[in-house]
């Protein structure tokens, strides 16, 4: 089969990690990878899919919006004799469809959730949401999302949730030996973009409310919009000798082995690929019980959940980790073991390899 991924990327993140893991595994596949990019401005999505031997191009549009984007989408079709083009946004989605009409490729879409920061934000929704609609075939990444697509008029029948999944050299070997933290305060890592849906407000809102006596420190990864006004609330809260905004790493996973425990307060997600590079390398954690997180976790087996946007809530699981480390070594085990089972690309390209089958059949 001849695939097309076509994605707007401004940053590499956990959407891309999960188009070149889906490119790696499915060798059987001739992918190519596609982004807009303005003016002479590279592509950091482009330039990893190209370091991993994958073909890529480029999509050059003078403003957002360039309408002429949509010839370059249909040559590169034709070019390719692509028979999908796998879309993996609202930007992506728009053009793609009018780029497929005469042509010999379907148009596939990827939904990961939805966010509602602003205006323009909430319209790109609006518009996405449209789209979605016109779509024959929409994969997602959890039972939740999948429901929220049904809310948005999108017909079950069109709908395939399709997990998330890590590559099986990230792994840690499965005689890497946790130990308690002693003598020193427990290490907890949070990561993602520094913005609203994440709800690292809600983390620094709990923290003050701890039951816990027990030391800890707190480094969280990434940035993002709400990187200044998290700064003031940790130093409102007095946090400043135990909270570091440690800023933005390619490779979390060296840090998640050197934590003790990793939280994801999150207003919203899909499926977040932090939790399976948390439990890739044993490591527990507390989240929040948003989008596909409930799926991932039985709460007390796999980690703690709380309800989201409820920092005393929060504060309540991440004291009993802090008080029970044991614990958390046991939550990291269990998710290591459902790593291994549910959530390797091994898996997922099986499943892939027959909704693609059938997509081009159908068409």
């Amino acid at each position: 089969m001849r695939i097309i991924h076509l994605r707007s990327s401004e940053f590499f993140g956990g959407p891309e990690r999960a188009i070149l893991g889906q490119c790696r595994a499915m060798t059987e596949c001739r992918f190519v990878c596609a982004s807009f990019v303005q003016g002479h401005a590279s592509s950091d999505f482009l330039n990893r899919a190209k370091a991993a031997g994958i073909e890529t191009a480029t999509i050059r549009e003078r403003f957002t919006g360039d309408w002429k984007t949509v010839a370059q989408l249909r040559q590169l079709i034709n070019r390719h004799r692509a028979q999908l083009l796998v879309c993996h946004d609202y930007k992506a989605n728009f053009f793609g469809e009018f780029a497929v009409r005469a042509t010999s490729a379907r148009r596939l879409a990827h939904f990961r959730g939805e966010t509602r920061e602003d205006v323009r934000v909430r319209l790109y929704n609006w518009i996405h949401k449209m789209m979605l609609r016109r779509t024959d075939l929409v994969l997602t990444v959890s039972n939740k999302t999948a429901a929220i697509l049904s809310t948005m008029g999108v017909p079950e029948n069109n709908i395939r949730v399709v997990f998330n999944a890590i590559e099986d050299e990230k792994l840690v070997d499965p005689g890497f030996d946790r130990k308690p933290p002693q003598n020193r305060p427990m290490q907890i890592v949070a990561a993602g973009r520094l913005s609203h849906e994440k709800g690292y407000d809600v983390l620094l809102e709990a923290l003050p409310k701890l039951s816990s006596n027990r030391a800890y420190v707190l480094d969280i990864y990434g940035h993002g919009p709400e990187q200044g006004r998290l700064q003031e609330q940790i130093r409102r809260h007095r946090l400043t000798d135990r909270v570091r905004l440690a800023g933005f790493v390619d490779d979390i996973l060296p840090v998640l082995r050197q934590a003790d425990l990793m939280v994801l307060p999150s207003r919203s997600e899909g499926m977040p690929n932090i939790l399976l590079e948390a439990w890739s390398q044993k490591l527990g954690s507390v989240c929040t019980s948003v989008g596909g997180v409930p799926e991932m976790i039985t709460d007390g087996v796999h980690g703690l959940l709380a309800p989201p946007a409820d920092s005393a809530a929060l504060a309540a699981q991440l004291s009993r980790a802090l008080e029970h480390p044991e614990e958390v070594l046991a939550w990291g085990a269990a998710g290591y073991q459902r790593v291994r089972e549910m959530y390797t690309y091994r898996a997922q390209a099986r499943l892939l390899t027959e909704i693609y089958e059938r997509a081009v059949k159908a068409k």
